[in-house]
């Protein structure tokens, strides 16, 4: 006979009826009927919107209540930039982004890894600096634009709640990423190795700037809080961060499943819908 028993799930008073018969077979088809292939595992996109950007303008794209400076999930999900949030960052990826170019119907093509020769970057086949334009290239056989892109990938945690998500930085944005990525390489162990990137959650906001060509947003982070401490040849679990993430452990370990996920291509970030980058210039006109 089917041993049975009555227990509370934790935070609930109701009473659930357990069969050990019925949790064997659920375990047994854990998995099933789950696509593991990349094409099917999209991580969604955190933006940061301009003054130009559509949904912040009259127009068809308008968001309600959108603001530049405010972070505009792909969800539809709006984060008043000077609130910001808090970000697990669980990894990095390069990518060239080819774009048609909005006059001849826009749209996304394809995308290209990035390589480096020293500290040049290698342009895909085929792609070629615009004369006079640093850090912007092109496709002179159809006029495509070449957009180089960082995407961080992590977790936004939200009073425990712990949700994927990719960054994408392009512009003068891969000079925020490259400060936050210095900020990663100064956490270490006593030993002088460098933590796990997901080894600290981060306070994001937006921040204004100006220059001659404009005024634009950009990513600012706080120097980060541990989920980890290292001491005396130890380390522990910083269980002060569980008011934030829940279970440190917990949101170490998921952090480390999305890191490999997104260096193995399991996992990818979200389409970009269009090349804003085209429209705004270079990075040392009017970048975001």
């Amino acid at each position: 006979m089917t041993k049975k028993q009555e227990i509370a799930p934790a935070g609930s008073t109701a009473l659930l009826e357990y069969d050990p018969d019925f949790e064997k077979m659920a375990r047994s088809d854990a998995g099933k009927g789950v696509s593991t292939d990349a094409k099917d595992n999209i991580v969604p996109s955190i933006s940061v919107l301009q003054p130009l950007s559509p949904e912040v303008m009259d127009g068809p794209d308008r968001v309600e209540g959108a603001q530049a400076g405010d972070f505009l999930l792909s969800d539809g999900r709006l984060i008043k930039g000077r609130e910001g949030f808090l970000f697990q960052p669980c990894g990095k990826k390069e990518w060239f982004f080819e774009f048609i170019p909005r006059e001849n119907g826009g749209g996304f093509v394809n995308r290209y890894p990035v390589d480096y020769h020293g500290q040049e970057i290698i342009l895909p086949d085929g792609a070629e600096s615009y004369p006079g334009k640093a850090m912007k290239y092109f496709f002179p056989e159809n006029g495509n634009s070449c957009t180089h892109y960082r995407f961080v990938a992590g977790i936004l945690w939200d009073n425990g709640v712990g949700l994927e998500y990719v960054i994408p930085f392009f512009s003068t944005g891969h000079t925020a990423a490259k400060n936050w990525n210095m900020k990663w390489t100064r956490k270490r162990f006593e030993d002088n190795s460098i933590m796990a990137v997901f080894s600290h959650v981060y306070h994001l906001t937006t921040v204004r700037r100006t220059n001659k060509f404009g005024t634009w947003y950009s990513i600012e982070t706080d120097i980060g809080a541990p989920l980890i401490i290292s001491a005396q040849g130890k380390i522990v679990p910083n269980h002060e961060m569980d008011t934030v993430v829940g279970d440190v452990k917990r949101a170490y370990t998921l952090g480390k499943k999305l890191q490999e996920a997104f260096e193995k291509d399991e996992k990818r970030e979200a389409p970009i819908k269009e090349d804003i980058a085209e429209k705004v210039g270079t990075e040392e006109e009017m970048p975001f």
